[in-house]
């Protein structure tokens, strides 16, 4: 059965998502060949830029299937893990280039732009009663995750892997992993901020995982990490290193040490934001996320 390749509306500025259908307008022309993903991430910035019509794919007889199959188990290798317990230890923080599969990551972007505008909120500042909305500050829009995915739970697995094995090699006492779904469109960012203040929260370790296909420089939306404030300069001005938000990069720091922030954003950019927690309650009452 032929393949053919149409857009279908995206909670994003109206971007294009990839379907299959067999009625669409556009055919999947040329042979087997490799680039597919390329190519159709070349269609979504084309798309960015004006340009309605698709370019030609690589058509692909697995096509079909690859969308329908379960999400990979990826583990975590040891020699992996020694790796970003020894960065942790020695500098704080690690940024790892490509830790995940990119058929677990091409679903989770698949799932983050199938969910309606509507059920991602504004993000805001602060906890329980200091929480606060200021779009000066930050202005991005958030959609907290949980199992109901088998993408998302294939991350939480992962994650839950990395938990251990932290727990393992530097004695941390992590309890659980909260994480959500940052959507930041062009124009917006995350000024300065700690994740966490020293001795009063429970997040330990943040993560966070990018997903925006085919970042060029000029896309902006880089996170700036700045040097602790218990061994570095608390004032400093300018930043300890800057991660590019490419897919499938991660960086993992300590929460409570290092300030950062995002970088005004010029293209949509998409990403997961997570933290390994200790549990912070009191009397045997497990502390919820939050």
């Amino acid at each position: 059965m032929p393949i053919f390749c149409k857009p279908s509306r995206r909670r994003d500025e109206n971007l294009p998502r990839l379907t299959i259908t067999d009625k669409s307008p556009w055919r999947l022309k040329g042979g087997m060949r490799k680039g597919f993903a390329s190519g159709y991430f070349q269609y979504i910035r084309r798309h960015e830029r004006g340009h309605s019509r698709p370019p030609d794919l690589p058509r692909s007889p697995s096509l079909n299937t690859s969308l329908n199959l379960a999400p990979p188990r990826p583990s975590i290798e040891e020699p992996v893990l020694e790796n970003i317990a020894d960065a942790l230890r020695r500098d704080g923080y690690i940024v790892l280039h490509a830790p995940l599969p990119p058929s677990l990551l091409g679903g989770m972007l698949r799932h983050f732009r199938s969910i309606d505008d509507d059920h991602f909120k504004r993000a805001g500042i602060g906890r329980e009663d200091e929480h606060q909305l200021d779009r000066s500050i930050r202005s991005d829009r958030i959609f907290w995750l949980d199992r109901d995915n088998p993408y998302v739970s294939a991350y939480l697995n992962w994650m839950e892997t990395l938990r251990l094995g932290l727990n393992r090699h530097l004695i941390l006492g992590l309890f659980d992993y909260e994480c959500h779904y940052a959507y930041y469109q062009r124009g917006t960012c995350y000024k300065k901020h700690l994740d966490a203040f020293h001795g009063s929260t429970n997040r330990v370790l943040s993560t966070v995982l990018y997903l925006t296909p085919n970042w060029q420089p000029r896309d902006g939306g880089e996170l700036a990490i700045y040097p602790s404030v218990l061994h570095g300069d608390p004032d400093a001005e300018e930043p300890l290193l800057r991660v590019t938000p490419r897919f499938g990069q991660m960086v993992i720091f300590l929460s409570e040490e290092f300030p950062h922030e995002v970088l005004p954003v010029q293209r949509a950019r998409y990403s997961v934001t997570g933290w390994f927690r200790v549990n912070s309650s009191l009397g045997g009452t497990v502390d919820p996320a939050s």
